[in-house]
């Protein structure tokens, strides 16, 4: 029963605060998410097909597929930043209008977990890769490791960049998180 009055709590203050935006500022605002969250998009589709498409011209189709492995496996350790990373746009947005709050501490001790636990994890992929996907997917797949051991480090600045994009959104610098986004597709 406490939570209940306590939504219901929550639900009173947001209507009480509510106010409805003039529709060119509604456009504009909009416009202002819209545009760099589908560049970033495009990004991310752009460069998956400019990789997928330069292996199987220069080394066929068995290595798209291998890539394929790679990438899936690699793509496991985005769920650490991934899990971080949603709770820190609200946390950011909730700051005081003068910026400052206490999200430095927070943001440092959210980077610090997720190279924590991506760090060592991406050292295992390199390191046992070949075994691990061997096991897992059978012999015939383990010529995946070569490409995982790769994917796997750079999945490490992916996620961080993951985290940082995260707070650069909450805080309405959309475009900075923009160009965090297309550096971690360099990275790639």
């Amino acid at each position: 029963r406490t939570l209940a009055r306590a939504i219901e709590a929550i639900r009173a203050e947001a209507r009480g605060r509510r106010r409805e935006a003039p529709p060119e500022r509604l456009f504009a605002r909009a416009f202002h998410v819209a545009a760099p969250s589908f560049l970033n998009a495009l990004a991310l589709f752009g460069a998956a097909w400019f990789v997928r498409s330069w292996l199987a011209r220069a080394q066929g189709y068995e290595a798209v597929g291998l890539y394929q492995i790679a990438d899936s496996v690699s793509r496991v350790l985005m769920l650490v930043s991934g899990a971080s990373a949603v709770p820190l746009m609200p946390a950011v947005a909730e700051r005081g209008p003068d910026g400052r709050g206490r999200l430095g501490a927070g943001m440092e001790t959210i980077l610090h977990g997720t190279l924590a636990v991506t760090l060592p994890v991406s050292v295992f992929l390199a390191l046992g890769g070949r075994s691990l996907l061997s096991l897992v997917f059978g012999r015939s797949y383990a010529g995946a490791a070569t490409i995982m051991v790769w994917l796997a480090l750079a999945t490490v600045f992916q996620a961080l960049a993951n985290v940082l994009w995260s707070a650069q959104v909450g805080s309405g610098r959309i475009w900075v998180g923009f160009a965090i986004t297309a550096a971690g597709q360099a990275v790639l």
